[in-house]
């Protein structure tokens, strides 16, 4: 099985407190010996990181250097075999980062069908052979069909639709394999300003983050002054996060999308969540 967390704030230099606060609430579950991989923007630029699994399974420690307002760290195999990036999650195209939840292998069926569906030009940057991969690429499709793959200015409802195609393009594709019961998955892509994601039978929750006091790692208490640096900065910040794997308590309050709903992260951090 698959996990992923996703972050999207609106200071890139708190994310390792950011971080600090989010990786217990959300675990990236399964050993540590599973690979693992981050994504991550900064500026112009959209940064990978995979490792075969030779670091402790926790995004706080996967991410503990990274500056972004931005990310997606994953946990768990894409595709069969050994260790590959071509075949780590979260993959990317130009400014996509695409996160995928679930038992990849029940949808393998699906991947020949789902790699037709896309078109010559997308099909060419397909670089494995994961069932996760041709779903992300059905998602680009539609992005690229209503124009919106490169607009950096894109309206999260236009992402959503392209979701919802990729998702129907999938149960197409699976057709009797499927035995009427769709794979449980939760699928999630950002282009590093909007985060769309959808819930089909696997796990999806968000949470709404204000508000960075008291912090450990910049020695903030509840009672810090404002005068003392970095406390106005902690005090304004503000986060929206995703996880398809998340446990009660450690201080964030997660909210349950409901099954067959798309959730959607606009610039301003407005969340929404509509039927799929």
């Amino acid at each position: 099985m698959a996990e992923f967390l996703t972050l999207v704030q609106t200071d890139a230099s708190l994310l390792p407190c950011q971080m600090r606060r989010v990786s217990p609430a959300a675990p990236l579950a399964g050993p540590a010996s599973q690979p693992s991989g981050v994504g991550f923007f900064q500026s112009a630029d959209v940064l990978l990181r995979k490792r075969p699994g030779s670091q402790k399974m926790d995004a706080a420690s996967l991410t503990k250097d990274v500056a972004s307002e931005c990310l997606v760290v994953t946990a768990g195999p894409a595709a069969g075999g050994p260790f590959a990036e071509e075949g780590t999650l979260p993959f990317r195209f130009r400014r996509w980062l695409w996160a995928q939840a679930g038992a990849f292998e029940a949808i393998a069926p699906a991947q020949p069908k789902l790699v037709e569906n896309v078109p010559e030009y997308l099909r060419r940057q397909i670089s494995g052979s994961s069932p996760a991969e041709a779903v992300f690429f059905n998602f680009l499709s539609g992005l690229r069909a209503s124009g919106g793959m490169d607009d950096l200015d894109l309206d999260p409802l236009t992402a959503a639709r392209s979701m919802a195609e990729a998702v129907k393009a999938l149960d197409k594709a699976m057709g009797d394999a499927a035995a009427g019961k769709p794979a449980p998955l939760t699928l999630c892509a950002t282009n590093g300003r909007i985060v769309v994601a959808v819930r089909r039978g696997a796990g999806l929750h968000y949470a709404l983050l204000e508000g960075l006091i008291p912090c450990e790692l910049h020695n903030i208490g509840l009672d810090a002054a404002e005068t003392k640096a970095n406390v106005r900065a902690h005090r304004l910040l503000k986060a929206v996060a995703l996880a398809s794997t998340v446990e009660p308590g450690h201080g964030v309050a997660w909210m349950e999308v409901p099954d067959a709903h798309l959730v959607t992260v606009s610039r301003t951090l407005e969340v929404h969540v509509a039927p799929l």
